[in-house]
């Protein structure tokens, strides 16, 4: 009894009863590339005890036309295109029988066959185990097993792998290049299949936040040329906040007291972040703003100095905060009560004033006398101004019209918002010292009682 089987593309006859039969595994079709070669895979077996390699003669055919392209005992036999360009892979005392070709060209896309002959026995044809050489000039495509979502400092491998049927002249895989911590690529390995060999690289990955959204591709460079690439892989990587920043989103440009202020807070994440949270300083220490836990903040109303704000970012992956912002509110001068004038010599009426003005710009601070077209000549010192404060100290003589009782000087602080003007008066009183002018009320002096400071603001258009 005989008892045949295939199994997938190969096809196998085993005898029953009394040792093995006329027998050969080969596939019934094999790709190859122009240029480069194809591998036949190929076992036989024959009827009778193992005979000796110089016993044996394996011969290969063209299907159709019968012509001989190898030939193990006589190589000159075999056809003239296939001189040098077919070999027999194995030993035929191994019952190893396969065929290489090469290089190909279209002309070898044909059916081929393979004999055995056995020195003083028998010889078999396996004509109903044809195999297809099938030609192309088209390279295999890589398959590169994309990841699913990674996570930043978590590492992973990425596998790129291509078949193909010239062992000799395998194609050479290279990863692109991409932003990550760390990629290590491991030396290429290979691996028969069923007919075919597997060339395969994997790419160690130590994926970071500038791996997001990058797309890595595995290319495929074969020994005739020619550049076969995958799939794209677009790499999504999970990352907790990095750059948040505060920013003033509203106004756009100047921010004036009393405006309605809209501060955004922005930050590189992904998933994009699923909670903010607003801080204050203020008193010297932080204060959380509970009410205020979307991605903008809304201050109504802002003062003259609101101090600083932050915002907090935080998605699964983990949190992080911004710098301060610190608001520059644009205020009009205002000129502080703790400013004053005095006159601290009858006979030179040598004034001794100071003016002290907040404002944003910082103001400029200018000394007159009412009714006079001059300004007051005299010593003006400005080294403590800074920041929104105007400091301003002046020592001056001035011409002292004997028939006035009065005697008034006036200090202007201006900026680009508007002007405050501040008035010093002073009357001739010679019963006690030295005058002092400040808004806390009426002051006796050499030039009698000190009229109370006068403020008057003039805006400019804006």
């Amino acid at each position: 009894m005989h008892l045949c089987f295939c199994l997938t593309i190969v096809c196998i006859c085993i005898l029953g009863v009394g040792g093995s039969e006329w027998s050969v595994s080969v596939p019934t079709s094999a790709p190859g590339l122009v240029g480069l070669c194809v591998h036949i895979p190929c076992r036989f077996s024959y009827p009778g005890p193992t005979q000796p390699a110089g016993k044996l003669t394996g011969i290969w055919f063209e299907a159709s036309a019968k012509l001989q392209i190898y030939n193990s005992r006589h190589p000159e036999v075999a056809d003239a295109q296939y001189v040098n360009r077919t070999r027999l892979v194995g030993s035929l005392a191994r019952s190893e029988c396969s065929l290489k070709i090469g290089p190909l060209g279209p002309s070898d896309a044909k059916g081929y066959v393979f004999r055995v002959e056995i020195d003083g026995l028998n010889k078999y044809t396996y004509l109903q185990q044809t195999v297809a050489v099938n030609i192309t000039d088209a390279p295999p495509t890589p398959s590169v097993q994309c990841p699913g979502v990674l996570a930043e400092g978590v590492a992973v491998s990425l596998v790129c792998a291509v078949v193909h049927t010239c062992p000799e002249a395998p194609p050479v895989l290279r990863w692109s290049a991409i932003q990550a911590e760390q990629t290590i690529a491991q030396p290429q390995g290979r691996r028969l299949l069923r007919n075919v060999w597997e060339e395969r690289a994997v790419l160690n990955l130590l994926p970071s936040a500038g791996s997001h959204g990058e797309v890595l591709r595995c290319t495929a460079a074969f020994p005739n040329g020619q550049n076969q690439s995958g799939p794209e892989c677009k790499l999504v990587v999970e990352y907790a906040p990095k750059n948040v920043t505060a920013i003033v989103s509203s106004p756009l440009d100047s921010i004036l007291e009393g405006d309605t202020v809209i501060v955004s807070c922005q930050a590189d994440s992904h998933p994009p972040p699923h909670s903010y949270s607003w801080f204050w300083w203020v008193e010297g220490r932080e204060q959380l703003l509970p009410a205020q836990r979307g991605h903008k903040l809304s201050i109504n109303k802002v003062v003259k100095e609101p101090g600083q704000y932050w915002c907090r970012a935080e998605n699964v992956m983990g949190a992080a905060r911004s710098q301060p912002v610190l608001l520059d509110v644009l205020y009009q001068p205002e000129i502080l009560k703790e400013s004053w004038c005095s006159e601290i010599s009858e006979q030179d009426l040598e004034l001794n004033c100071l003016c002290i003005a907040h404002g944003n710009p910082q103001p400029s601070i200018n000394w007159t006398i009412m009714g006079s077209q001059e300004p007051i000549n005299g010593r003006v010192d400005t080294s403590r101004s800074g920041g929104h404060e105007a400091v301003v100290t002046l020592s001056a003589s001035v011409v002292w019209n004997s028939s006035a009782e009065q005697f008034t000087a006036l200090c202007v602080a201006e900026n680009n918002l508007s002007s405050t003007i501040q008035t010093f008066t002073l009357t001739l009183n010679t019963t006690s010292g030295a005058t002092v002018l400040s808004d806390a009320g009426p002051a006796l002096g050499p030039w009698g009682p000190i009229m109370g400071m006068t403020v008057m603001t003039i805006l400019f258009p804006q």
